[in-house]
């Protein structure tokens, strides 16, 4: 399989995509995030869905991390003001395993992954969005700010300078000024 995704900035084992389990825990997040019970128990829902305050949306540069965001959100993206996902280097995980090198070049837009072009055809398929494509394909072209993503930490990075690095942009960049709550 890797060999096969070689010349399509894919792969299994660099930067690997959200698994099967993962895609099914964050499906049952979005549906307690949307969920009438959780905004009538939980004061922090309504923040999350972007009703209340002002939030910023925050993923790391992996593309498993950026899939947990855009699927979390989904409804959240669907409505206006059409807001963007913020994409940071900083934020990617702190470990030196081969999962966690982001295959996304710095100041490229991030690809979606085999599995989650597969999750949208299988979704169109069962017709679980009611007739419509997973908008989260669409997202990864329309809805991602990617002036924070300087490509995969180098050799030389560690887990404290990235934390620095987030701190900056949480105190310097306009739409985290602007947000109280980063996501």
């Amino acid at each position: 399989v890797e060999i096969s995704l070689l010349f399509k900035q894919d792969s299994v084992f660099l930067d690997s995509p959200l698994n099967h389990t993962g895609v099914a825990q964050v499906s049952e997040l979005l549906q307690w995030i949307e969920g009438d019970v959780a905004a009538e128990t939980n004061p922090y829902v309504k923040i999350l869905r972007g009703e209340e305050g002002k939030s910023v949306l925050v993923t790391s540069n992996l593309r498993r991390a950026i899939s947990t965001n855009l699927i979390a959100f989904t409804l959240r993206l669907l409505k206006p003001p059409f807001e963007s996902v913020h994409v940071l280097s900083c934020c990617q995980e702190i470990s030196r395993n081969v999962d966690t090198v982001a295959i996304t070049p710095a100041r490229s837009m991030p690809k979606p992954s085999f599995v989650d072009k597969a999750r949208a055809y299988y979704q169109a398929a069962t017709k679980q969005w009611t007739g419509l494509a997973d908008p989260t394909l669409q997202f990864f072209d329309r809805r991602m700010n990617i002036k924070g993503n300087t490509g995969s930490k180098g050799l030389g990075s560690n887990g404290m300078k990235r934390m620095l690095q987030f701190c900056n942009w949480a105190f310097t960049d306009p739409a985290a000024q602007e947000a109280d709550t980063i996501i």
